[in-house]
């Protein structure tokens, strides 16, 4: 979607989504381009991309046992239906949530009322699919000090393998691999970031010093991320993830990740805007964490 790509540039687009006669458009047309641009915002990106691979199922599901003119709208017992059948092929109960959650998604789409539309009915159905799970849920381990202190630790293959254009010796390709990787892991884990989030993130999106130029000087040597769009900041105000300097120089990731842009030549462009524009994508910088050397961009 246009809103969507314009990675925090709205007022653009919103005027190319508008003809040249904006005010003389009727309010019938004004409210279709809000639904078809702005109303389907109010849920992220991929949940609309899992509750539209749902419904394909639902469709699939009711071609199947010609029960097409039920589905919209749905009343229970067509739920009760497909639910059974989705249960007699072993559905997981996120399928099965998925499958609810679509329907219901597609009913409001079209202004229509839902099937569980009662107060806590989709609550008492997920309860009651969950008795079908049959497992117990594997423990999960928090992730803790350890575990990045014995990824800043990794040993690293020796970077003095590979001759430079000059003669001299440069890091080589599978050291340099393997130092991302390892900053890439860390910085994720401390930031407790997604991995989309790093995906997304550029080498203008880390600020080194970021609180000392406020005026905290006690945390020289930190450094900052900026994160411009994050699942759970759903009206995009930013986060700023801060990393400390550590006492061991082994483990100081603010001061590996300085190293790392030094030796693989990652700078922000001189044209970057990114400070006064942090919720936009910067066209000239590469990413933080490219995925080769040899083509940074």
């Amino acid at each position: 979607m246009e809103l969507e790509e314009s990675e925090g540039n709205w007022h653009v687009a919103i005027g190319n989504l508008t003809s040249d006669s904006a005010e003389k458009e009727p309010v019938a047309d004004l409210s279709r381009l809000f639904r078809a641009h702005v109303r389907p915002l109010e849920r992220a990106h991929k949940t609309r991309k899992k509750h539209s691979t749902s419904w394909n199922s639902v469709v699939t599901w009711a071609v199947a046992r010609n029960a097409l003119p039920e589905i919209l709208p749905m009343n229970e017992n067509t739920l009760e239906a497909l639910l059974w059948d989705a249960l007699s092929l072993g559905a997981s109960l996120p399928v099965l949530k998925g499958l609810i959650n679509s329907i219901k998604a597609r009913h409001r789409c079209y202004l229509l009322e839902p099937p569980l539309a009662g107060n806590g009915a989709y609550r008492r159905m997920t309860k009651t699919l969950s008795r079908f799970q049959g497992t117990q849920h594997r423990h999960v381990f928090p992730i803790h000090r350890d575990a990045v202190v014995s990824l800043l630790r990794l040993p690293l293959p020796d970077h003095e393998q590979c001759e430079g254009p000059s003669g001299g010796c440069r890091p080589c390709s599978l050291f340099l691999h393997r130092w991302r990787d390892v900053l890439c892991g860390a910085v994720h884990t401390i930031g407790c970031m997604r991995p989309d989030e790093g995906a997304r993130s550029q080498i203008c999106d880390w600020w080194k010093d970021y609180d000392v130029a406020a005026g905290y000087d006690q945390f020289a040597g930190s450094a900052a991320l900026n994160i411009s769009r994050q699942k759970n900041d759903a009206v995009r105000r930013g986060h700023q993830k801060r990393f400390g300097r550590s006492n061991d120089p082994e483990l100081d990731l603010v001061d590996q990740m300085c190293q790392f842009h030094l030796a693989i030549g990652l700078r922000p462009s001189p044209h970057c805007s990114k400070r006064s524009n942090p919720n936009r994508r910067c066209p000239d910088c590469p990413p933080l964490f490219p995925l080769s050397h040899s083509n940074k961009r």
